[in-house]
């Protein structure tokens, strides 16, 4: 594996390759997960061992994916908080030009991503958790991943639901007593919810870093969030659970380019909720909760949102034409390129008017 950037080359010989994704692997367009032989920082990413390169190969003008992990880093950053910095680059398979990928940082933990605290207390942990439906087929029930709560997004058997597993991703491996920590903690939070109990849920919950999550989550209407790609993390366990960072929008704005070229998209869901995430349906349902969003989303997370979006024109206009390049390459069976990305382009950014205009009605009360 080589990268370049700037003049500056860095080499290694003993990376790995391997394609990435549960669904989008199917693509024809495939992500990539790289992994160095040693810890590096490239592209202005934390030094890391692992990176992803993003395909986005469902959205032509490749925006879909950038702006989130735009807005997902600005919100996080001025909190304090870990989010992957996204970056285009240009990707060669031997000599095979693949056209332009993001360039992320892997989800994890260390001292320039997700910073765990080791505690004192043998009997608990801090750790960082993600959400997948599928844990059960890499895993074993109360060892690495446990089930709490369903969601009628993912629906494997046809019964019109399937399980919410939470598997353990850091620490590796842990004790017995450690693990019953981590499912109870997370039990605990969600038990405050359904009690209605909204003190208890901010004893145990960063209550911004939660209402930011699921705000921007709900704004793209991102169906993996329901019960795929969600992280939370515990950094301290004398601390605050902190759900994130955010991840994973392939399947995002109502899902257009539904694995084939579609230029005649709907617009019907960019001005309705969808509250298919339990945690955040359970929150909603808590009476004054609103005022807390409202103010939350009116004062932090709109003028990030309308910040990134004017940005987001700037960044499509100045790559404009390796985004066409890289559209010619993998939409070849699409007789007008020019005409393809220029519909997606109007229906991405009248689809976040909407989606703005919409969640200004919400949460911007007087």
């Amino acid at each position: 594996m080589k990268y370049e950037d700037k003049g500056t080359e860095f080499t290694d010989d003993l990376g790995k390759v391997r394609i990435r994704g549960t669904s989008s692997r199917w693509f024809k367009k495939k992500g990539y997960k790289i992994k160095f032989s040693t810890k590096v920082s490239i592209g202005d990413l934390p030094k890391s061992k692992k990176f992803n390169l993003l395909a986005s190969y469902m959205d032509p003008i490749m925006l879909r994916d950038y702006l989130a992990m735009q807005i997902s880093y600005d919100m996080n950053v001025l909190s304090n908080r870990y989010s992957p910095t996204i970056k285009p680059v240009k990707v060669y398979l031997d000599d095979t030009y693949l056209g332009i990928y993001y360039l992320i940082d892997d989800i994890g933990t260390g001292k320039e991503k997700i910073n765990l605290v080791e505690s004192e207390d043998e009997s608990k942990t801090s750790f960082l958790l993600e959400m997948d439906t599928l844990a059960h087929k890499e895993g074993v029930e109360g060892i690495n991943y446990f089930v709490l709560g369903t969601t009628d997004v993912f629906d494997y058997d046809g019964d019109g639901y399937t399980d919410l597993e939470y598997k353990l991703d850091t620490p590796e491996e842990v004790s017995e007593t450690q693990f019953q920590f981590i499912e109870n903690y997370i039990g605990s939070c969600r038990d405050a919810l359904i009690k209605k109990d909204a003190a208890s849920f901010a004893s145990l919950v960063d209550i911004n870093a939660f209402i930011d999550f699921f705000l921007l989550a709900e704004f793209f209407r991102n169906t993996d969030l329901a019960g795929r790609s969600t992280y939370l993390y515990l950094p301290d366990v004398n601390g605050k659970l902190i759900f994130g960072p955010s991840w994973d929008f392939d399947y995002s704005c109502s899902r257009p380019y539904q694995l084939g070229p579609n230029q005649d998209y709907s617009l019907d869901n960019a001005t309705d909720r969808f509250t298919h995430y339990d945690f955040w349906e359970l929150f909603l349902a808590i009476d004054g909760v609103d005022e807390l969003i409202s103010r939350r989303y009116t004062n932090y997370l709109k003028p990030i949102i309308e910040y990134e979006l004017q940005e987001g024109q700037k960044y499509y206009n100045f790559y404009s034409d390796l985004i066409r390049e890289n559209a010619g390459i993998w939409y070849e069976e699409i007789d007008d390129i020019d005409d393809l990305l220029d519909k997606n382009f109007q229906w991405t950014f009248d689809y976040f008017s909407l989606r703005s205009e919409f969640y200004d009605t919400l949460y911007c009360k007087e």
